[in-house]
């Protein structure tokens, strides 16, 4: 029996079948991808959005604190010398949360050498500067706020 010699509900029949057969594949196609697009977006907003948070506190940060330290090396208030006291320990606090999802990053194999390098810059600068910093906050008390301005501009 060939499809010319079906009758005309047959064919239809055939067609609709195709058709919900086509739109059932597109819709399990369709959810699959969702899926897939839901377990990027809790990526994103797991470890991608923290993860750039704290970059760009550790940098706003690190400004403030060099901006404070300035300040205080030509004013000698007590309020930038606060400051200072309170952005350290929000720069550790970053410091942490940054190398917390960094670890996230690596055993997912998200994290790039590029990022680790440049990190790995940053902490050993942020390191050497730190113990300028313990120097250059006694320096003012001493009258020597330009060598402590000089020892910033470094």
């Amino acid at each position: 029996m060939s499809f010319k010699n079906l009758k005309l509900r047959t064919k239809q029949r055939i067609g609709f079948a195709i058709v919900v057969f086509l739109m059932a594949c597109t819709n399990i196609y369709v959810v699959r991808t969702m899926a897939s697009i839901k377990s990027e977006l809790t990526n994103v907003s797991s470890l991608w959005m923290p993860y750039a948070v704290a970059i760009t506190d550790l940098y706003q940060n690190t400004s403030k604190l060099r901006s404070e330290q300035l300040q205080y090396c030509f004013s000698l208030e007590e309020k930038n010398k606060l400051a200072i006291t309170e952005l350290v320990p929000k720069i550790e606090e970053s410091q942490d949360t940054y190398t917390n999802l960094t670890k996230q990053l690596e055993s997912r194999n998200l994290y790039s050498e590029e990022e680790h390098k440049l990190y790995d810059v940053f902490e050993e600068n942020w390191n050497s500067y730190m113990d300028i910093t313990t120097y250059e906050i006694l320096l003012p008390y001493s009258n020597k706020s330009l060598e402590a301005f000089r020892e910033l501009a470094k």
